[in-house]
């Protein structure tokens, strides 16, 4: 059983895709925040001082969804390859999700 990317895209080309698309990304962050960084501002502030308070909505929804797609993309590329390239069954692609160590304790909080 092939992962879905498999099927489409042989292993080079999505691993060109992703170091592409982080190179862009890692660009674009590195430039708004050292631009930012210049000003004195947050990201946040120095979008709101270019576009204005009306305008800034754009940009920062683009990066935002932008920055949970690629996340949401990356965990399921990682997890396609822990599944897929030993032959696991499908099945084992939950299991991971669902058997993830979790405490039921905050690390913070004492006993």
């Amino acid at each position: 059983m092939l992962s879905w990317w498999a099927g489409i895209f042989t292993f080079s080309t999505v691993v060109a895709g992703v170091l592409l698309t982080n190179l862009v990304l890692s660009v674009f962050s590195s430039l708004s925040g050292y631009i930012a960084t210049k000003e004195g501002l947050t990201y946040a502030l120095a979008a709101e001082k270019v576009y204005g308070s009306v305008g800034v909505v754009v940009p920062s929804t683009w990066a935002g969804i932008v920055c949970i797609e690629w996340l949401a993309f990356s965990i399921g590329f990682v997890a396609d390859g822990i599944v897929y390239t030993p032959g696991l069954p499908g099945i084992a692609y939950f299991m991971l999700a669902v058997s993830s160590p979790r405490s039921s304790q905050s690390p913070h909080t004492s006993a």
